[in-house]
Parts: C-alpha cells; structure tokens; sequence
C-alpha cells in the first residue's frame, strides 16, 4: 500500500478510538454519578398497625365449583375467570345470586 493510504487508515483509526475513548468515559460518568451514599429521607416504618381486622372468607354456595384464578366485583356484579371449565369469565350478580352471561373460550384463535 502507499503511503498516502497508510495516512487515511490510520487518521480513520485514531477517530474511531476517540470516539470509543469518548464513549467509555460518558458510560462510567453516567453510572458512577447515580451512586451516591446519602441516608434515607422521610422513611416511616410501621411495626404495629393502629386498629386490627379481622378478614373473614365464606363459600359462595350459589356459585358452581370451578378453577378460579382471579375475581373481580364491582358493585353488585362477580366477575369470574375460570381456568377449567368451557366458559373463560362468568358474571354473576350478587344481589340475585345468579349468573348473567358467560363468555371466552379457550383455543388458538380463528386460524
């Protein structure tokens, strides 16, 4: 090669190494100023809770035995989601203590 090819490489190469030496000094920048060793301000711990309550589950007798996953109310309507059975969601009214509609089915999809 020539020399004045030489040059060009290694003019090219020094400015790729200023830019990694550029870009390696940011990086440590960036992570070393978000360490910083101040103490912890407005913490309140709580070691006794004010008044107690007693929580209480029932069996909800009206409502068929199912895999529940998650339940949800809202006002008068339980919304089920039920892992096993041929409906994904049931809502049940509270009130009447009956179901309202099933929907969702499990599978792949239309295609």
């Amino acid at each position: 090669m020539s020399l004045k090819k030489n040059k060009i490489i290694m003019k090219k190469l020094l400015k790729m190494y200023k830019i990694i030496y550029l870009f390696i000094i940011t990086f440590f920048l960036l992570i070393f100023s978000g360490c910083k060793n101040q103490p912890e301000e407005n913490v309140t711990y709580i070691t006794s809770f004010p008044e107690k309550k007693e929580v209480v589950a029932k069996e909800i007798k009206w409502i068929e035995p199912y895999m529940i996953s998650n339940m949800l109310q809202i006002d008068s309507l339980l919304i089920i989601c039920n892992t096993k059975g041929a409906h994904v969601f049931q809502i049940y009214n509270t009130n009447t203590k009956t179901l309202l509609k099933e929907c969702g089915s499990f599978g792949r999809g239309p295609n």
